[in-house]
């Protein structure tokens, strides 16, 4: 959801691709570059900024989606060193998206909650999708086979993930893209699928390849080519947790 509020805020003339992610850094704060080379939206949003998976320093054990916050991650910014090229290799990132949304937000001039609300849930009718849960979503989340998750705010995960919904609300939020109806399909939907990394553009990737061999890199997606009569895949990469915050 993070790269199409991109997508969108790209389409209003808000931010552009290749912007630095210093142009909407908060007063004061340092973003590292290599040898030069800036992280722009465009590496945060393909996994190719050079940023690590998961902001180091967290306590073990900690909720999932509640660490590290705004201010923390972009403290954690100004000391960090970037070990190769923005652009030159993909390793999946977490703090990338979280400071993706974090950017969207300043160029927007609004509260990320806000931006999604007014861009992506509201427009399609996603009234069971948020961030900050009320006592009665609380008592509806669905219980995993290891027990209950705690049911936190995720504003700390704005970008990465801690999205709450329904099957219902994601539906409506998926048929956008999937819908072959002209009038359906999203405006944004062609240029959400673009592919902006080949393979062999890359010195390495890490992290990619979990459900299979990533062939390119679009903005939060990845392609799988057809192989042996399969056709092209366009999914998602990265781990899910022990239990999603759904709503029965």
């Amino acid at each position: 959801m993070t790269s199409e509020m991109l997508v969108k805020l790209l389409d209003q003339g808000v931010v552009k691709l290749d912007d630095p992610l210093s142009k909407y850094a908060p007063p004061g704060a340092r973003v590292p570059t290599y040898q030069g080379t800036p992280i722009r939206l465009v590496n945060l949003a393909t996994h190719t900024s050079a940023l690590p998976r998961e902001q180091p320093g967290g306590a073990a054990h900690r909720d999932v989606f509640v660490w590290p916050t705004r201010e923390q991650r972009w403290n954690y910014l100004s000391k960090a060193t970037l070990k190769s090229a923005p652009g030159s290799q993909a390793s999946y990132s977490n703090l990338a998206f979280d400071l993706l949304a974090d950017a969207l937000s300043t160029a927007a001039g609004k509260p990320y909650t806000q931006l999604f609300e007014e861009q992506i849930t509201r427009p399609l009718g996603m009234k069971d999708t948020t961030f900050t849960p009320s006592p009665d979503q609380c008592r509806r989340l669905m219980v995993a086979e290891k027990g209950a998750s705690p049911c936190n705010n995720t504003l700390a995960a704005i970008g990465s993930g801690g999205v709450y919904s329904t099957p219902g609300d994601m539906m409506r939020w998926m048929q956008q893209f999937l819908s072959s109806d002209f009038y359906s399909r999203s405006h944004q939907a062609d240029r959400m699928q673009t592919l902006i990394y080949q393979r062999s553009q890359l010195h390495r990737v890490i992290g990619m390849d979990v459900p299979g061999k990533a062939d390119a890199l679009g903005l939060g997606w990845v392609y799988m080519a057809p192989k042996n009569g399969r056709p092209g895949i366009i999914q998602k990469t990265g781990v899910v947790e022990d239990s999603l915050p759904i709503w029965q």
